[in-house]
């Protein structure tokens, strides 16, 4: 109660539920990508692979977020990415060489909200079975800098975080 009256007397409009789900997950995820700094920074090489690994997606999640016929398309792609891109020993090196290199920050934005989001991000969305789903990019950056790398298509599924990696590339392509 006494958190409306302060609303009502600044003239703001009380948080709907799904902006505070949306500021949780925003920093649910700053603390994610903070920790893998952090795992990177103390080598914990075991660590990191097994919070990275966490974040590939199942197929039976893929079929929830996009459908049986997207998820037909898209899966093999999918699995040969994370292959190719994320289950390698040159992962956690790679990490480890950019923080060694300043990566001390993470941004972490929402792509629903974009008013004009990259094609590859606008596909995803539009691909998604639920438009309710939201979708997150993360940039990984020095925290005097505002380039650095970004990580595409985060999903929080009930399993946790997933990367959706080049989804948006392959449905792009089709």
């Amino acid at each position: 109660m006494i958190t409306l009256m302060v609303f009502a007397v600044l003239g703001l409009q009380e948080p709907t539920p799904a902006e505070d789900v949306e500021k949780q997950e925003v920093q649910e995820l700053k603390d994610l990508w903070m920790k893998v700094i952090e795992s990177c920074r103390e080598e914990k090489r075991d660590e990191l692979q097994a919070m990275i690994g966490a974040m590939e997606m199942t197929r039976d999640e893929m079929v929830k977020l996009f459908g049986e016929e997207k998820t037909a398309k898209v899966y093999p792609a999918y699995q040969e990415t994370w292959k190719k891109q994320v289950k390698t020993e040159a992962v956690p090196d790679l990490m480890a060489r950019r923080v060694r290199g300043g990566w001390n920050d993470v941004d972490v934005w929402c792509v629903n909200e974009a008013p004009e989001p990259p094609e590859e991000d606008r596909v995803v969305l539009n691909a998604l079975a639920d438009g309710a789903v939201r979708v997150y990019n993360v940039r990984l950056r020095r925290a005097d800098k505002k380039e650095g790398l970004v990580l595409r298509g985060l999903i929080k599924t009930e399993s946790g975080w997933k990367m959706s990696l080049k989804i948006g590339r392959v449905l792009a392509e089709q």
